[in-house]
């Protein structure tokens, strides 16, 4: 995975960093699922759907116990921040 390809191009051309969060489910296969944006700074640069689109393609948990079956649940809140490098 690079995470530059999911990287806002308006964000790009701006040399903008940024942070969203996003509040999301997860199934009891452990993919993240359901994720809606709670915020996302600074606005109009595309940082929350970004990070929807990460969290659709890659998102996943595990069950803090290993010996224990992951049960699908929610209320997984995720902070990321964006930086041009």
């Amino acid at each position: 995975m690079d995470l530059a390809d999911y990287m806002p191009d308006k964000a790009i051309d701006a040399n903008a960093k940024g942070e969203s969060t996003v509040a999301c489910r997860w199934d009891a296969g452990g993919r993240v699922t359901g994720c809606t944006i709670i915020s996302e700074s600074p606005q109009g640069f595309g940082f929350g759907q970004a990070t929807l689109r990460l969290m659709r393609d890659h998102g996943r948990v595990a069950a803090r116990n290993p010996d224990e079956p992951l049960t699908a649940g929610e209320g997984l809140k995720i902070r990321f921040r964006w930086v041009v490098d």
